[in-house]
C-alpha cells in the first residue's frame, strides 16, 4: 500500500534536515531560493511555508495560500482540507506565538510526544521538522536560518491534515 501524501512529504522533509541559509541570516541559499521562487515570493523572504509547499509538491500535492502561513490556513479551510484538533504524524502545525491570532510559523509533525485536553483543545508536545527556524531555543523560532527537528509545546495551534489527491 502506498504511503499517504503527508507521510511522503515528511520523508522528503527529513532529507533536508540541516539545510542552512548561506550566508547566515540572509533567508537565502540554493535550496531556499528554489523553494521561495516556486512559492512566488521574492528571494530573501522568510521561507518556513515555502519549505512545506516544496515538500508537499514533491509528494504530489499542491498547497494553496502562497508562502504565508495565515493565507495557507485560510486556503485549507476554504478548500475543505481537514482542520483537526488532535495532530497525527504528517499533519501541518500552524503556530500562534503572539497575541494577534495570525499564524507566525509552520512545521510538519514528525511525532506526537504527549497530548492532553486543556479546555476544548489539545495541549502537549510534538516533534516537528521545520524550515526557517533555529536549532535550539536561542535565536528566532520563526525566521531562524535552517531546517531542523524541533520539540514544541502546542498551545493555540491549528493543525491541517492534507488529503491525498483523488
Amino acid at each position: 500500500m502506498m504511503k499517504s501524501a503527508r507521510l511522503r512529504a515528511l520523508d522528503y522533509a527529513r532529507q533536508y534536515l540541516g539545510t542552512k541559509e548561506s550566508p547566515p541570516g540572509s533567508n537565502r541559499g540554493r535550496s531556499i531560493d528554489g523553494w521561495n521562487k516556486a512559492a512566488g515570493v521574492p528571494l530573501g523572504s522568510p521561507w518556513c511555508m515555502s519549505f512545506l509547499r516544496a515538500m508537499f509538491k514533491l509528494a504530489g500535492v499542491k498547497l494553496g495560500g502562497a508562502a504565508s502561513v495565515g493565507f495557507f490556513e485560510e486556503w485549507a479551510i476554504l478548500s475543505g482540507e481537514l482542520i483537526v484538533h488532535r495532530p497525527f504524524k504528517g499533519d501541518i502545525v500552524c503556530y500562534r506565538w503572539d497575541a494577534d491570532d495570525w499564524p507566525d510559523h509552520v512545521g510538519l509533525v514528525e511525532r506526537v510526544l504527549a497530548l492532553r485536553w486543556r479546555g476544548r483543545e489539545f495541549a502537549g508536545w510534538v516533534q516537528t521538522i521545520e524550515g526557517n527556524t533555529s536549532a535550539g531555543i536561542r535565536g528566532s523560532q520563526a525566521n531562524g536560518g535552517g531546517v531542523y527537528r524541533r520539540r514544541r509545546w502546542i498551545n493555540r495551534c491549528k493543525f491541517v491534515r492534507i488529503k491525498d489527491p483523488a
